[in-house]
């Protein structure tokens, strides 16, 4: 029962709300119109941003060709000459303040210029300023902070020059007037000059105003950092995307399309330094080993003149062949136990959390492990740049690749005692392949060691050559390390500012400013302003509404809707047989006097005699509403010695009105304020009383009080008369 009765309450205050809102219109009209107007203002003037992005595909390291049956990727390694290829760590390129320091150097990023539309608003220009700023000597290398230059061109064909510059908390203007742009300025900063270019002035503002920026490079860096993005495309291709947002679109796809040439450039140089170095030890190696052959391949050819031999013996080249393939196979288990001990090493001697060269192991289980630690490094260091290392979650990423890191140690040592075994495996073969060179006559056996030597030199000059050679191939190649999928593009929908989300808001921001405002303005005004309102805040019956009206007394012959209000009110006095009427408010007004008398009046229109008991008035201030009025007479309670309440709740007063209930139609009271003992005797007599609640007058509490009254039981029989409506209430 108590559930459906707040809910019924809930649903008056709602409707309540709901109309007041509506009668409200106004307000939000005014707020939408307000509001669409700087909606309006912010569109046009706003600069627009728009977004920039490109598209490329990371190159897998092609590496050297397989030779003599070793793994090209590990033979590049052994060489150093492997660069990881995971897209992850690319991303970390491009992200990188290195990359970064030279976009801006050979872009000139450092200084931003703008030119202001009439509306309002800087607009970005790139490499089409009207004025270019000619900067002191090393000026930008020593900036702090900015320096924000101002350069307006006067009615008078002069022009305003001022300067801001701003260092932590301290900002230093400095302010000039040149007749001639050519002239120089010396200021605080230096010396700085200005070169107009006439063919890039836009007519349609001859006296614009420019504004240029210049900040230091590591505050351009760390800039471009946070607005330049690098995500993973497809993890599959191996695609990363690179966008950019900006007021310039010619601006933005520079950046971008720079920022790729910079990062295939970069491993253009790395590779060629690293082959460069490369060739030099290769060649070296090359000259070493040459020499070497040349001097087996005379011993070779002297032992075999001098012996006569025309050739080997089938089994002699037998044991040579075979001899041969097991020092080949101990030469790659050696290639790849020096990889195995570069990684250790390449751990063990690292001080800091870095990746782990990818060398394309054979092992399934270190490659996993290595790729497993390399991602987690890739986040690690990620989070690093971007929160504090006390972070928990980056302290529980880094004891995860500390156990990684451990069980890679692990898994390498096992390896190693694998290649050992097998490289102990082969020497023992071999040993027991050149036993059988002791049953071959002396001198065939000793001509058979000298081949061996020189199968194996030749072997190895062999390898040298075709690593030259394709180490040769690669520097000329200079390959890019990515593919371009798409150079840098620019949507024409700008992202910002959008019409539709402005609009949007503003009339959001209506709505609520509209709510806010009507909800502060019912808070805060403590009077009732409305006939809804006053009648949600009590339980007893609106008998009547009266206008506002310039005329305050009624006449006979009159129509008007005061005159109306007050039939009405007569009607339903009649119908509910009402003989005794108290008129009270909440205050002693003029307003009570008038209804009350009004009251009065409009019985007398129907020939009906009514005494008019005043208990606030003298008769001198009401006798000129009833002179003419043979059907009205009034009864001042003149003052007197006698408390007023004293009085009324007399035996001679209640005489009184039991004598003129005899001789009078009806009685009309016109009383004091409800918080009055006088009012609370005088409701005792009466069959109704009429309390006046008048429009932005009568105070909320007022009502609550009367409501208290009736609750407890010290008044009964009310009605309330809604005063002071508008004629838009009244119908």
């Amino acid at each position: 029962m108590s559930n459906n009765k707040t809910n019924n309450i809930e649903e008056i205050d709602l409707l309540e709300l709901a109309f007041k809102l509506l009668r409200k219109w106004y307000v939000f009209v005014v707020f939408g119109v307000l509001f669409s107007a700087f909606a309006i203002y912010y569109v046009f003037s706003t600069p627009s941003t728009y977004s920039t992005s490109g598209t490329v595909l990371i190159r897998s390291e092609q590496g050297i060709p397989n030779i003599m049956g070793i793994d090209a990727s590990l033979a590049s390694n052994f060489l150093d000459l492997g660069i990881s290829s995971d897209v992850n760590n690319e991303k970390l390129i491009f992200q990188s303040k290195t990359l970064l320091g030279q976009l801006v150097t050979d872009l000139d990023l450092q200084t931003c210029s703008f030119y202001q539309k009439r509306l309002g608003g800087y607009h970005e220009l790139y490499n089409n300023e009207p004025i270019v700023v000619v900067f002191p000597e090393n000026y930008k290398q020593t900036i702090k902070g900015s320096l924000q230059i101002d350069i307006k061109k006067t009615k008078k064909s002069t022009w305003k020059i001022n300067f801001k510059h701003k260092w932590r908390y301290k900002i230093t203007k400095f302010k000039n007037e040149l007749t001639d742009l050519s002239q120089a300025i010396e200021t605080p900063w230096g010396t700085f000059g200005f070169i107009e270019d006439t063919t890039k002035i836009d007519p349609q503002y001859p006296n614009y105003k420019l504004r240029f920026i210049t900040v230091s490079k590591k505050s351009r860096i760390d800039e471009y950092a946070k607005n330049i993005s690098v995500a993973i495309s497809d993890k599959k291709a191996k695609a990363l995307s690179i966008s950019i947002e900006g007021n310039s679109i010619i601006k933005n796809e520079t950046i971008v399309n720079k920022i790729i040439e910079l990062y295939n450039q970069s491993n253009i140089d790395d590779k060629k330094q690293t082959s460069l170095a490369t060739l030099n030890i290769i060649e070296n190696r090359i000259k070493t080993v040459k020499n070497d052959l040349d001097i087996i391949d005379y011993k070779v050819e002297e032992y075999r003149v001098k012996n006569n031999l025309a050739d080997l013996t089938t089994q002699a080249k037998l044991i040579i062949e075979t001899t041969s393939t097991y020092e080949q196979t101990i030469t790659e288990i050696e290639m790849a136990y020096t990889l195995v001990s570069f990684i250790e090493n390449h751990i063990l001697n690292s001080d800091t959390i870095e990746l782990i060269p990818n060398t394309n192991i054979e092992d399934g289980t270190l490659i996993e492990l290595i790729a497993a630690y390399n991602t987690d490094v890739v986040e690690y260091l990620r989070l690093k740049r971007s929160t504090n290392e006390n972070n928990p979650f980056i302290s529980q990423l880094k004891n995860k690749i500390l156990l990684t890191r451990d069980n890679i140690l692990q898994t390498i040592k096992s390896t190693k005692e694998g290649l050992e075994l097998q490289k102990e495996d082969c020497i023992k073969r071999n040993r027991e392949i050149n036993k059988q060179v002791s049953s071959i006559p002396t001198i065939e056996r000793e001509f058979i060691e000298l081949a061996q030597e020189q199968e194996i030199k030749r072997t190895i000059y062999i390898f040298l050559l075709q690593q030259y050679e394709s180490l040769q191939t690669s520097l000329v190649s200079n390959s890019n390390s990515s593919r371009i999928i798409d150079y840098a593009y620019t949507s024409e929908q700008r992202i910002a500012p959008r019409k539709s989300i402005s609009l949007f808001i503003a009339i959001f921001m209506a709505g609520l400013c509209g709510l806010i405002y009507i909800l502060l303005e019912s808070f805060f005004n403590t009077k009732i302003t409305d006939r809804t309102e006053l009648s949600s805040s009590t339980k007893n019956k609106i008998i009547a509404s009266i206008p506002s009206a310039k005329e305050s007394i009624i006449s006979q012959n009159s129509n008007d809707l005061l005159n109306q209000a007050f039939r009405s009110l007569r009607t339903d006095l009649i119908l509910t047989n009402n003989k005794i009427i108290l008129i009270t408010n909440s205050k002693a007004e003029k307003n009570n006097t008038n209804i009350a008398l009004n009251t009065a009046l409009s019985f007398t229109f129907l020939k009906k005699k009514v005494a008019f008991i005043d208990v606030i008035n003298k008769i001198d201030d009401v006798k000129q509403y009833y002179k003419d009025n043979n059907y009205l007479n009034i009864f001042p309670i003149e003052e007197s010695n006698t408390n007023i309440s004293d009085l009324l709740a007399s035996e001679n007063f209640n005489n009184f009105i039991q004598n003129i209930q005899n001789e009078y139609d009806y009685i009309i009271i016109n009383s004091t304020p409800i918080e009055s003992d006088s009012f609370l005797i005088l409701n005792k007599l009466a069959n109704i009383s009429l309390f006046i609640c008048t429009k932005n007058v009568t105070e909320r509490k007022k009502i609550r009080y009367l409501e208290s009254l009736i609750d407890s039981n010290k008044i009964n029989n009310i009605a309330i008369v809604m005063n002071g409506l508008s004629e838009k209430e009244m119908l």
